[in-house]
């Protein structure tokens, strides 16, 4: 009885965020580096740099317990040389993943419009949360695109959709 209490409360407190996931809006980012499609309106952020340009711009949809996320930042250090790309981004997310007490559960690199990226599915035990993230190098800009939710989320067909509606610019 108290497994299926909990069940119908999680479904409960599940049900606003998956009924805002219906009305999905195609977003780009300020400087044409990429768009991609969120389940609802965003908040948008940016970032700049000493000279007042922008250097990073953030898009996000924070639904509660679904978040989903696509930034960029100027990377004046990412690697020029496109066999170096895997490396260069399978240590950035090993760093985060580590700063932040995570385990990767699985890696795998990717390419999405010519472009050489990386896609982490990390568990976050302390939390009870999982991630979906996907990197890429784009000239000296890096894009990461992120879904975080519950564990087993992160194949959810909406899911799917968000990441599958990314479209990389150069």
């Amino acid at each position: 009885m108290r497994i299926l209490l909990s069940v119908l409360a999680f479904a409960a407190m599940m049900a606003p965020a998956l009924a805002q996931e219906r009305n999905w809006q195609t977003v780009r980012d300020v400087k044409g580096v990429y768009t991609a499609m969120l389940p609802g309106k965003p908040d948008v952020y940016n970032e700049k740099n000493a000279n007042g340009e922008a250097a990073g711009h953030n898009i996000e949809l924070d639904g509660g317990s679904l978040y989903y996320d696509i930034y960029w930042a100027d990377a004046p250090k990412a690697p020029q040389d496109k066999t170096a790309y895997a490396s260069y981004l399978k240590t950035r997310i090993e760093e985060s993943v580590a700063a932040a007490n995570g385990n990767v559960l699985s890696y795998q690199p990717i390419v999405l419009g010519g472009f050489i990226g990386a896609e982490a599915i990390v568990d976050f035990p302390a939390m009870g949360g999982r991630l979906r993230q996907r990197h890429f190098v784009v000239g000296q800009r890096l894009v990461q695109q992120t879904w975080s939710g519950p564990p087993g989320g992160e194949t959810a067909p909406d899911v799917d959709k968000f990441f599958d509606s990314l479209k990389l610019k150069p």
